[in-house]
């Protein structure tokens, strides 16, 4: 699936284990990791966040960090849609 992505990008040593990673040509390094299954939409994550219950461990936790840095941005713009 990477080579569809990124033709022109290389494997390279992972430093996390199980993982697959990837030399990109504009230099940075693309990881992928092996993570569960998880039957939850993004509606159903918005909608939760947005009444503001937990959504920990349905989303990986750089992107709840985001959520919460960027809170009132992203509430504003989430009860607009």
């Amino acid at each position: 699936m990477t080579r569809t992505l990124w033709p022109a990008a290389r494997p390279h040593p992972s430093p996390l284990p199980g993982g697959l990673c990837m030399a990109l040509p504009g230099g940075g390094l693309a990881h992928f990791l092996p993570l569960p299954w998880l039957d939850v939409s993004s509606s159903r994550i918005r909608e939760l966040w947005l009444a503001g219950r937990s959504v920990d461990y349905l989303m990986p936790e750089a992107a709840l960090n985001l959520l919460q840095t960027h809170r009132q941005s992203i509430a504003a713009c989430w009860q607009e849609t």
